[in-house]
């Protein structure tokens, strides 16, 4: 993340990042601000690292979404990423390979130039589908590409 804060931080002139809800908002160590609630910030573009809604047990609950909606703050639709895709394997596919993972592999999506993104390291097949790191690194393009198909894609 400070990587991504300092180039965002070139891009953009002035950035402030900000973390937790309202009367627990701490300012990050790029500015000077005191951590107080209702201090306002000015700056050219501001990260909000508040976590999403995959694990509420331990805290992502997107619990912050109503207070910035409230403020007029736009907030896009979660969409599924980091994650497997279920296959309708057939029974013999699904019971000879389930577990079997796959080594040294590459999946190639294209890109809207026609070139195409290729991108190489290894995944599991499962009795329901496919998984593992290649898949997570490639699950919003391997996502939005079935979306463009008329696939539907199940939260």
């Amino acid at each position: 993340m400070p990587g991504y804060i300092a180039y965002a931080a070139r891009a953009f002139g002035s950035i402030c990042g900000i973390s937790g809800l309202a009367g627990t908002t701490k300012l990050c160590g790029l500015c000077d601000l005191p951590r107080r609630k209702g201090r306002a910030v000015e700056a050219d573009a501001v990260v909000l690292a508040l976590g999403g809604a995959s694990w509420p047990r331990l805290g992502s609950d997107a619990a912050w979404i109503p207070y910035l909606e409230a403020r007029n703050v736009g907030v896009s639709p979660f969409a599924l990423s980091n994650c497997g895709f279920d296959i309708d394997w057939s029974k013999h596919f699904s019971s000879r390979f389930a577990g079997e993972p796959l080594k040294a592999v590459a999946i190639g999506l294209p890109r809207g130039d026609g070139d195409i993104d290729w991108r190489a390291g290894e995944c599991l097949l499962t009795s329901t589908g496919i998984e593992g790191s290649l898949i997570y690194a490639m699950s919003a393009r391997i996502r939005d590409r079935l979306a463009a198909s008329g696939w539907h894609v199940l939260p």
